[in-house]
């Protein structure tokens, strides 16, 4: 069927963008395709990091900004990468994460309990991101349903953007995500829930 293989299809930029940076970082890249799918293997000479290296960096902050409280943030992602990153970076800034790895795990974690911020992935499995936008909008202030959601995804043109506010989104966080950017998301983003 492909309308559904469409569905999930990305913009085709990162297999160019990814051996562009394999070759800068001085690495190779190699693959293997089958009628199954592709596998990709990427080999890049890095040194391991130093014993010392702190295991969180400390959060980025300027003298007039107070520290960005603890926040409980569900991270709605379904690709393993990506999802490791924006935990790793929120955990690393103190709050705690949550994963959902397609569009009915988040109505039921939002269901279940209450949430500052929802990181959402627009393309997830068996209820996309801005179906599970709409669901939780229809719902009661009181069940969640004002709760902070921020579209986690590359998809970054005005009319993306456009549908992600039509649907009910608060913001835009590009991928891949940078911890700067999360950082300056967490607080500029009126959260829901206060701790």
């Amino acid at each position: 069927d492909s309308t559904q293989t469409r569905k999930f299809e990305g913009s085709g930029l990162g297999l160019s963008i990814t051996q562009q940076l394999v070759v800068l970082l001085g690495g190779s890249m190699a693959f293997e395709s089958s009628p199954s799918g592709s596998l990709f293997a990427v080999c890049l000479p890095l040194q391991p990091a130093p014993p010392h290296s702190l295991k969180h960096a400390p959060p980025l902050q300027t003298e007039n900004e107070q520290p960005i409280q603890s926040l409980k943030v569900l991270v709605a992602e379904d690709n393993p990468v990506n999802s490791m990153i924006a935990i790793k970076f929120l955990e690393g800034m103190q709050h705690k994460p949550i994963l959902a790895t397609n569009g009915r795990e988040v109505l039921e974690y939002m269901r279940s309990e209450p949430f500052d911020l929802v990181l959402m992935d627009i393309q997830m499995p068996e209820t996309d991101g801005l179906e599970a936008t709409r669901v939780i909008r229809s719902w009661p202030k009181s069940e969640g349903g004002e709760t902070p959601i921020v579209a986690m995804t590359a998809h970054a043109f005005s009319s993306d953007t456009e549908r992600f506010m039509a649907a009910g989104m608060n913001g835009h966080l590009p991928k891949p995500v940078s911890r700067q950017d999360l950082e300056r998301l967490l607080r500029t983003m009126p959260m829901a829930r206060q701790a």
